[in-house]
């Protein structure tokens, strides 16, 4: 369908909507002195950030129609709410400003490049990309305007977005950009009134409440029941207020010429330029209010058993298996006076509205979040979920089915580690989320039909392009859950902090060296020697613990074994007087040193800024020296020679006192708090640096698991 074919189709669709009689333009609002510009940039940041963060009110909404320069009219054409001068001649419906409040604190949004598309289907021949980057410029001229509510409007529109999501004048790639349902329909309002205004250059007299066909009432109550009287949807008619002020305040000027240039037509006559600009600003009217009818979408989310129990094991998750269920329908029972259309044209179309399943949407697109915090940490802010899905559930792409439901199956997570018995019992808030996109489910192509057979011919909307009706924006139901969680806690320990936990450290290292012959100079023998030291220091208390530091006391066990064994046999020819003899030398040696203690260290930990922690325990400046004993051997023989009077063999055994030395530990890392619990762990293998006992490389292998509890 062209642009100039749209008139005539967008204008009967505007008579039949428009059934209320012919409403009388309201006054405009007053006259105000020229504000201070400074002053409009305050108010527009102090609403964008109440939009941003929060959800606002019908009332602050038409605080920013009225600022933006846009009136707020009733059904019968009464203006309720004075547009702020100069107005930018549009005006939206009493019921407006309650649907659209209904959608923005829905959260749904769409992208800019979403925007872009739509637009790009009315303009074929137009670039997405190039429609996307002149509204950026548009705005950001238009929020240095020297008109308070152009500047406003521009100024409310780009800071108003999802707080902590790319502005709209940011770099950001379009695709990337979120527009809240408010941002998304001051800008197509703009559009209309832009729109409107092009068809005026071309020569369009603009049909304002005040011009219409004074048959045309007659007409559309001839063609549709008396309970329409309600029925008001949208068409240039019912949104242009002020003709004459479209050209005061006219924006968005470079998308606007960019695309008449790329819609026009070679020997085109003006009357149907104009035609096709005012169909598309009926098409874009249609268009904003049909999203509008969003407040009529419901999700209806309801959980089985909403407290959920976490098991207490590391190896398996449970306990207990719970369900939400989600039922995505629409209700025309609302209380938006124009869902009257909508009611008049399913009932047309047979869909009887009392019956159950009447408003079920099926195969609607559900994504699913079900969240709990393992808890917060005081020095990273980070959260770990403690509850999922089922394996084999459908988070991303559930879809609802003929009765316009769907279904997930959900249960806690196994902890890290095994918790035992010693525990107590936490409980901690949770939550399970069903998102839906109706896009992509048939409900805006039956919407369509069932306007499209309606009788009176509410069906106008159908000359849409059917793009536009599938830009639909996100609705979600967020149902509560209960999680009892478990923490340790340390039994016998007094004061408000206790920790639990261990660490563990094992160096081990092994060398063999040849051992060279004095007379051959070959390999006649080596020295080897093997070192295993082990300890394990378990936290029994503290003696001092604050916020940064803490000093804790613990059982330290040490074991320790170090074989060292010593062979040399070198045997060779010795010339005598008159003669050859050969000669052996031998000696073999070994010390074998056994250390076994259970006795007591500290462990300092000092924690730094941003979750870091240091983990000391002896003086990096000397050893941590273990008393044990040592057994020794030692055998000797000399045999052959010149003098047989030479000859020797002894061996000698021994048993004393000895000592292992253990060096000290300095370990970093990152703490994770949870609930007041804060894990210390971590792992890791390296090379001691130096010579240890004659022995390189030796390994260290140091692991930890250390506990702080806060008494509750």
């Amino acid at each position: 369908m062209t642009r100039s074919r749209s008139l005539p189709i967008a204008l009967a669709l505007t008579l039949l909507l428009a059934s209320c009689g012919a409403p009388t333009p309201g006054p405009a609002g007053p006259d105000l002195p020229v504000p201070d510009l400074a002053q409009v940039d305050t108010r527009a940041a102090d609403l964008a950030a109440r939009f941003g963060t929060g959800q606002p009110s019908s009332a602050q909404l038409q605080e920013v129609l009225a600022a933006s320069g846009i009136a707020v009219r009733g059904l019968d054409g009464r203006v309720i709410q004075p547009a702020q001068q100069p107005a930018q001649g549009v005006a939206v419906a009493e019921l407006d400003p309650d649907a659209l409040a209904f959608a923005q604190a829905r959260g749904g949004t769409v992208t800019l490049a979403d925007l872009a598309d739509t637009l790009r289907v009315l303009y074929p021949n137009a670039d997405a990309s190039r429609i996307a980057e002149l509204l950026r410029e548009d705005l950001r001229l238009e929020t240095d305007s020297v008109q308070p509510t152009t500047r406003f409007w521009a100024r409310f529109v780009t800071a108003s977005g999802p707080a902590g999501q790319p502005g709209l004048l940011s770099d950001t790639p379009a695709d990337q950009v979120p527009l809240s349902a408010v941002q998304h329909t001051l800008i197509m309002l703009r559009l209309v009134g832009g729109s409107a205004r092009q068809a005026q250059l071309y020569g369009a007299v603009l049909p304002t409440p005040a011009t219409l066909p004074a048959g045309a009432g007659v007409r559309a109550q001839g063609l549709v029941p008396a309970a329409t009287a309600n029925c008001t949807f949208g068409g240039t008619e019912g949104t242009i207020m002020d003709a004459a002020a479209l050209a005061m305040t006219s924006g968005l000027n470079q998308l606007l010429a960019y695309l008449d240039s790329v819609s026009s037509t070679p020997g085109e006559s003006a009357a149907d330029r104009a035609a096709g600009w005012l169909g598309t600003a009926n098409l874009i009217t249609s268009y904003t209010k049909f999203l509008l009818t969003f407040a009529s979408f419901q999700m209806d989310l309801t959980v089985d058993n909403p407290t959920v129990q976490r098991t207490r094991s590391a190896t398996q998750n449970g306990e207990g298996v719970h369900q939400a269920s989600v039922r995505v329908h629409y209700d025309l029972n609302t209380g938006v006076q124009y869902l009257n259309c909508f009611r008049l044209a399913f009932n047309a179309a047979g869909i009887d509205f009392s019956t159950p399943n009447a408003g079920a949407v099926e195969g609607s697109d559900v994504r699913w979040r079900v969240f709990a915090a393992q808890g917060q940490d005081s020095y990273t802010q980070r959260h770990t979920n403690i509850l999922s899905a089922l394996q084999g559930e459908e988070v991303m792409h559930d879809k609802t089915g003929a009765d316009g439901v769907a279904d997930l199956r959900f249960e806690g997570v196994r902890q890290k580690r095994d918790l035992g018995d010693d525990v107590t019992p936490v409980l901690k808030e949770g939550s399970v989320t069903a998102i839906t996109s109706i896009k992509s489910s048939s409900l805006a192509a039956d919407l369509v039909d069932a306007l499209g057979t309606a009788a009176g011919g509410v069906g106008g909307l159908i000359t849409m392009p059917q793009e536009l009706l599938y830009r639909m924006w996100p609705i979600s139901a967020t149902a509560p859950l209960t999680v009892r969680d478990w923490k340790l806690h340390c039994e016998g320990q007094a004061g408000d902090t206790c920790w639990i936990g261990t660490v563990k450290v094992l160096d081990q290292g092994r060398m063999s060296v040849p051992v060279y012959g004095t007379v051959t100079g070959g390999v006649v023998g080596s020295q080897d020697s093997v070192l295993i030291r082990d300890a394990v220091y378990t936290v029994n208390g503290h003696e001092s613990s604050s916020a940064t530091f803490a000093r804790l006391t613990t059982q330290a066990e040490y074991r320790g074994q170090h074989d060292y064994s010593s062979t040399y046999n070198e045997t060779f020819d010795v010339e005598c007087i008159g003669f050859t003899r050969s000669q052996t030398m031998r000696s073999d040696s070994t010390a074998v040193t056994n250390v076994e203690k259970i006795g007591t260290s500290n462990i300092d930990i000092e924690f730094t800024p941003g979750a870091g922690y240091t983990l000391e325990i002896g003086d990096p400046r000397s050893l941590k020296l273990v008393s044990g004993m040592q057994k020794t051997t030692s055998y000797s023989l000399q045999k052959g020679g010149c003098n047989d009077y030479h000859d020797s063999e002894y061996s000698t055994s021994d048993e004393h006192k000895a000592q292992l030395g253990w060096f000290a530990v300095q370990e970093t890392g990152t703490a994770v708090e949870e609930d007041g619990v804060t894990h210390l762990t971590g792992g890791r293998s390296f090379i001691l640096p130096g010579n240890a006992y004659g022995l390189e490389p030796v390994q260290r292998t140091i692991e930890w698991d250390l506990t702080r509890i806060v008494a509750d």
